[in-house]
């Protein structure tokens, strides 16, 4: 992707992230693809609360959240 692009979505992630710190969420790992401009994956704030940061190799649990994901995702 461009830099242009990863900006953008360094700064949309970077707000969510202030926005959802005071109620308990440390971070957020997010990967944008588009067939034309590539991927961009990225990682934000702490992994876990006043630990380390976030780094692109940590795995998290997704929970139940999966399945509203995969049906949004097929819509």
């Amino acid at each position: 992707m461009s830099s242009e692009d990863a900006a953008a979505l360094d700064e949309i992630n970077e707000t969510a992230i202030k926005a959802v710190k005071d109620v308990g969420n440390t971070g957020i790992w997010m990967g944008g693809w588009d067939p034309d401009k590539g991927m961009y994956l990225a990682a934000y704030s702490e992994a876990e609360a006043d630990g380390a940061e976030a780094a692109l190799d940590d795995h998290s649990r997704i929970g139940s959240i999966t399945k509203t994901f995969t049906a949004t995702a097929i819509l």
